[in-house]
């Protein structure tokens, strides 16, 4: 079917040309190629053939190159990734449902895909008049439905294994009567390595990756190695909001593969906060942060109906810890977990804390996003924070949430978490509520913080939208003699390794 549309598209390139050529005089407005493929782009836009979109911004970006219009050739590059973000996101046509759904599950059949297809379960998106699936449609199958997730042993496990971890770190840890105890002290690297001939001959390539910030919880930051230390431009500064490494490397001196590698160590702690609500001291609505963590951003959107939902959860509670306790209790117990189509609702400009307001469910970027603005909504400050959770072996991206009460600090919440405690059934009912409690107000020293708020932007700023733009977990990459995604060919060449050290 592309490959139609893809014929059928070069002779409408060629009609345009030839039909521009032979109508154009000296005296006509300028009127291009490239204005009339943009114009066609645009129209399939707004119907939603996303597939079609991509094609012709492609198409009206090569022509406007050849125009000389270079502004107009950037903004169909901007489109075309935006189209992508989507595409990519809703992957799965209905006539591969069957088989995507075979290698998730070997013991799902066609009557349950019948059924799930008939209950309308499955996240999909209409696409060039028909339903294109998300690609992690069957996960946020089992997460949202309990008896989908009773046959799905492999997620089961996953929850499981989780809940062990944190459970035998609960049981075994040290007490203490600091904020601040049982450090951790851990080793991670980023490298990237690419064939020469999978880049350009010429221009720059820009390359960042996320380096760990000084915290109350993460400390003694140390830098081991960064390389090639000529192409390394600027960063870390540890002492900002968010932490990164940025390269920037000419192509056309690059004779070899390209090997990019930062290495680093870092301590962190566990987080306990002990309050007593009879001594939270009122804000200063004055203050920098107060005004600051208290408004909109750009995926902490407060709409009216997060405005109303904030009141509602705190009824007449006006203590601003209690209001927060309630506010991540009702996550835990109303809004489901399920992986979130971040790049399709960026593209869509859908705001994260909108999606998990209207969707009912949300990954842990969505979670912490929600209960940010649901606190801000509230008159609490509060920030979602962003790095890597490392209790499981290897690590992963992880985002959990910061609110602000005077006289403590930031205390942190991790929504997500305790959604995926509640579905464990290794644990009798007093354990989770246990595990659940203290996810609420306390965090362990499982944890690498890159960025103290998810909004913030990276430094240098990216001359172009980022292909993922909810947090930085991951490197992210710009080159405009690239066709493809910068950020993609990075991640695909890139690895990351952690590990924790023996600091006995």
């Amino acid at each position: 079917m592309l490959s139609q549309r893809n014929t059928l598209l070069c002779v409408l390139v060629v009609f345009i040309l030839t039909f521009h050529t032979s109508c154009s005089t000296d005296n006509a407005p300028t009127y291009t190629v490239g204005d009339e493929l943009i114009k066609m782009a645009e129209a399939y836009e707004q119907k939603a053939y996303y597939h079609s979109a991509e094609e012709y911004y492609r198409l009206a970006r090569k022509a406007f190159l050849r125009e000389g219009n270079e502004k107009s050739a950037r903004f169909c590059r901007w489109k075309t990734v935006d189209m992508q973000k989507i595409t990519e996101t809703y992957n799965i046509p209905q006539d591969k449902l069957f088989e995507v759904m075979k290698h998730y599950n070997e013991n799902y059949t066609q009557g349950d895909l019948n059924t799930w297809l008939a209950e309308n379960r499955l996240v999909h998106m209409i696409m060039d008049g028909v339903p294109w699936y998300f690609e992690s449609c069957f996960t946020n199958l089992s997460y949202r439905y309990p008896h989908v997730m009773e046959r799905d042993d492999n997620l089961q496990a996953s929850i499981n294994m989780f809940t062990g971890l944190l459970l035998h770190f609960l049981n075994n840890r040290q007490e203490s009567e600091t904020v601040h105890s049982n450090p951790r002290r851990y080793e991670a690297s980023h490298t990237i390595e690419i064939p020469r001939d999978k880049l350009p001959r010429s221009g720059a390539l820009k390359i960042w990756l996320p380096f760990p910030i000084e915290t109350h919880a993460q400390t003694d930051i140390e830098i081991v190695s960064i390389t090639p230390e000529g192409w390394h431009k600027q960063g870390p500064d540890i002492y900002s909001d968010i932490g990164c490494v940025y390269f920037e490397i000419p192509l056309d001196q690059l004779e070899t593969d390209l090997y990019v590698e930062v290495r680093f160590r870092f301590t962190h702690y566990e987080t306990r906060y002990s309050v007593d609500t009879g001594e939270v001291e009122a804000y200063d609505k004055n203050s920098e942060i107060y005004r600051k963590y208290t408004g909109e951003s750009e995926n902490t959107v407060i709409s009216p109906e997060i405005r109303q939902k904030a009141a509602e959860i705190s009824g007449d509670e006006t203590n601003p810890y209690l209001q927060a306790r309630l506010i991540y209790r009702y996550i835990v117990e109303n809004i489901r977990y399920g992986l979130t189509p971040h790049n399709a609702n960026e593209a869509l400009n859908h705001p994260t804390s909108v999606f998990v307001h209207d969707e009912g469910y949300g990954d842990c970027g969505a979670h912490a996003i929600y209960f940010t603005a649901l606190c801000r909504a509230a008159g609490i400050p509060a920030r979602s924070t962003g790095g890597n959770e490392l209790i499981v072996p290897g690590g992963s991206g992880h985002i959990w949430a910061e609110y602000y009460i005077p006289g403590y600090g930031w205390i942190p919440v991790d929504p997500s978490l305790g959604v995926v405690v509640s579905l464990s059934r290794n644990t009798d009912v007093e354990t989770r509520e246990m595990m659940i409690d203290y996810l609420g107000g306390n965090l362990d020293p499982y944890r690498l913080i890159f960025q103290n708020d998810t909004d913030l932007r990276i430094v240098p700023p990216e001359e172009e939208p980022s292909f993922f733009g909810v947090s930085f977990q991951s490197p992210r990459a710009e080159c405009r003699e690239m066709e493809e995604i910068p950020s993609l060919m990075i991640i695909d060449h890139h690895k990351w390794k952690v590990e924790e050290l023996d600091v006995s």
